[in-house]
Order: structure tokens, then C-alpha cells, then sequence
């Protein structure tokens, strides 16, 4: 596509592909198809900008900030993830998925992930001076024991969700994708059995207590940290496993 899709033509796109995806409403035309994942794919670098922007006033912010960062990373979400995502969330219209475009932090101290946000929220890059929507999943975690701070904003009419999390935060995601990967048991989006998800928040819950009481900053903090990652992988794989 020789400029970037509409916003009613994105919508469209993704309810032909919805419908063809559940099965449901296959989608014979072929063509019809077709168009709908060009529709799509133009969508989706469509942020490629944005993105590379985000991640410069995120960058920015850091500096200022002095934080201490272990990681900082740009990706464009997956065709094939974006495609899960419309059939796992139906009433989700397409233009609406904020997290297409995201970039991520990962920081030594909640500290520095605070002082953060509060900079990149304040960020005159960002449209009306504020982001559209700020959720701190820190101070209330999710009910799978998930933990950061995101930042739904846009760049240039399109958004970009950005992650800020500590190094026990990534470390508590890592593993669920890894384990997710490694068994076949989307265990990151639900899937797995209640024992599984009781394991998760509970290590969420201990992981977090461990950091606000020291923080992994010393080296045998990263030892306790190496070894805690290796414990709870392997534990987490046999209880996915057995529940299956």
C-alpha cells in the first residue's frame, strides 16, 4: 500500500481476518483475504516510526534520570501475535491495540522504574502533554502476579506501549514465556491449570517481597537472582507438565 490504511479500513481488516481465524465465519475469497493481511501488515509498520521515537524519549528520560537500565528494546509486535490477539479478545477492534509498537526498560531498582515513569508521563513529546493511559500493575499486580509499570501514549496518531519493569519483574515474565514456549501451555495467557497460576502469583508475591526488602544490587543478590530463576523454571516446567 502506497500510504498508510485508514482507521475504518484497519477495523475491516481485522474482522475479516477474526472471522476467518475462529473458523467460525471462514473467509472463502481469497483475494478478500489476502487484501485484509496487506491491510494488516501496512498497519503494523505504520508504528515502525512512532516506535523508533518512543524509544528515543524513553532513552532521554533514562539520562535524565540517571537511572540504572539493564535492558532497553523496541519490537514490533508479530503478525501471528497479532493475529492470536483478535481472536482472543473478539471485542477488540484492530486500531484500537495499543501495544502494536512497544518498547521496554528493565531497570536494577523500583526506584529508578518510578522516577521514570513520572518523566516519560510528563514527556512533551507526548500527545496533550500526558499519556493515554497509565497502569501501574506494581502497586496493584495483575491476578497472575505480573508486575510493571505501562504506558499506553502515541507518536504520530499511533500508539506505543511502554514497559517499565525491575530486573525481578522481567526475570517473573521471562520465565512464564519461556515455560509457554518450552511445553506448548500458554500459560501466559492463561492456560496451564490452577496450580500453575497459584505457583505464578505466589512467586510473584515472594519475588517482590525479596526485592523491596534489598533490591538485587550486590553480587549475592545476582546469585540469589541466577539461582531463584533456575528453581523457579524447573519447578514451574514439572507443575505445567503434570497438569498439562
Amino acid at each position: 500500500m502506497s500510504s498508510p490504511p485508514t482507521k475504518s479500513q484497519v477495523n475491516k481488516a481485522g474482522k475479516t481476518l477474526r472471522r476467518h481465524l475462529a473458523e467460525a465465519q471462514p473467509v472463502l475469497d481469497r483475494d478478500r483475504l489476502l487484501q485484509a493481511g496487506r491491510v494488516v501488515y501496512a498497519f503494523r509498520e505504520a508504528h515502525q516510526s512512532p516506535l523508533v521515537s518512543a524509544r528515543t524519549g524513553l532513552a532521554s528520560c533514562i539520562r535524565s534520570e540517571q537511572a540504572t537500565v539493564l535492558l532497553l528494546t523496541q519490537r514490533l509486535k508479530r503478525l501471528e501475535t497479532i493475529f492470536h490477539k483478535l481472536t482472543r479478545e473478539p471485542r477488540m477492534a484492530l486500531a484500537e491495540m495499543h501495544d502494536i509498537g512497544g518498547c521496554r526498560a528493565v531497570f536494577l531498582h523500583r526506584q529508578d522504574v518510578d522516577e521514570v515513569a513520572v518523566r516519560f508521563s510528563r514527556n512533551s513529546l507526548i500527545r496533550n502533554g500526558r499519556p493515554d493511559r497509565f497502569i501501574d500493575y506494581i502497586t496493584s499486580p495483575r491476578s497472575s502476579g505480573y508486575r510493571a509499570v505501562h504506558i499506553h501514549t502515541r507518536y504520530q496518531e499511533r500508539f506505543v506501549e511502554v514497559q517499565l519493569r525491575t530486573v525481578l519483574q522481567h526475570a517473573w515474565a521471562i520465565i512464564v514465556e519461556a515455560v509457554t514456549s518450552a511445553t506448548s501451555v500458554d500459560v501466559k495467557n492463561g492456560a496451564g491449570g490452577q496450580d500453575v497460576h497459584r505457583y505464578l502469583t505466589q512467586l510473584g508475591t515472594r519475588w517482590a517481597a525479596h526485592e523491596a526488602q534489598l533490591g538485587p544490587a550486590t553480587a549475592p543478590e545476582r546469585d540469589w537472582m541466577y539461582a531463584a530463576l533456575e528453581t523457579a523454571a524447573k519447578e514451574l516446567t514439572e507443575l505445567v507438565t503434570e497438569t498439562g
